[in-house]
């Protein structure tokens, strides 16, 4: 669902939290957007970033084209 709404250009922000933890494998975080190049990518503005305790954080927005 996150992966549709993302290649749908519907959400506006994300909040990124980031452990000091290495778990393996797992579940992606989004599904398959179907960008083939790096060209094609997603571009995201970084707005905020700090820390919670011993993990970190960053809020970003899409650079929106036009």
């Amino acid at each position: 669902l996150a992966a549709a709404f993302l290649a749908d250009g519907l959400v506006d922000r994300a909040v990124v939290h980031l452990g000091p933890l290495l778990l393996g494998s797992g579940p992606p975080v989004v599904d398959d957007l179907r960008i083939g190049t790096i060209a094609a990518a997603q571009r995201w503005q970084i707005d905020e970033i700090g820390r919670l305790g011993a993990d970190a954080y960053l809020v970003a927005r899409p650079v929106r084209e036009g």
